[in-house]
């Protein structure tokens, strides 16, 4: 059901979707899912506002899943489908070319990962969750950091939606 939560108990899983009055709705559909136990259930309106300025920017259309989970979860999507058996904190999969019905792709985010780099910036846990769900949209979008060039068009994208999601009042 749009605009709400599964979550209400200590523990549950929650399917976090747009709300019925989202501007976008019809050209683009942001989904934030959470598929680990957790105690608090994060505000993600924020987030998914901010996503939406994205997609309207770069005039995508279609949805795009950013999934809330944890190390083991990222570890495994890394060593399948990257080979590489580490955890990372955010990883995106483009879905545009999979005949996937509209699909941009999906971004999952590590909330292990979230909170240990929180920690180490001084920033707050939701400030780094929608900084690791801007950056893992902009690769859906094209945007990379392999070189230098790359990774400062990157990073000023990532500055540039980092402070409207603050302007928020996430």
């Amino acid at each position: 059901m749009a605009g709400t939560t599964e979550a209400g108990s200590k523990g549950a899983k929650a399917d976090v979707t747009a709300p019925q009055s989202d501007p976008l709705k019809g050209r683009a559909d942001i989904k934030i899912e959470i598929d680990i136990p957790i105690t608090e259930q994060p505000d993600c309106d924020a987030i998914r506002a901010t996503l939406f300025e994205l997609v309207s920017d770069h005039s995508a259309e279609g949805t795009v899943s950013v999934i809330l989970t944890d190390d083991g979860k990222l570890r495994r999507l890394n060593q399948d489908f990257r080979g590489i058996d580490e955890v990372t904190d955010v990883l995106s999969f483009d879905l545009k070319d999979d005949l996937s019905g509209g699909e941009i792709g999906e971004v999952y985010i590590s909330l292990d990962r979230a909170g240990v780099q929180a920690q180490f910036t001084s920033r707050d846990l939701m400030d780094e969750v929608a900084h690791l769900a801007i950056h893992g949209f902009l690769h859906l979008l094209g945007y990379d950091h392999n070189t230098d060039v790359e990774r400062l068009r990157m990073r000023r994208q990532e500055a540039r939606y980092l402070a409207r999601f603050k302007q928020k009042g996430a």
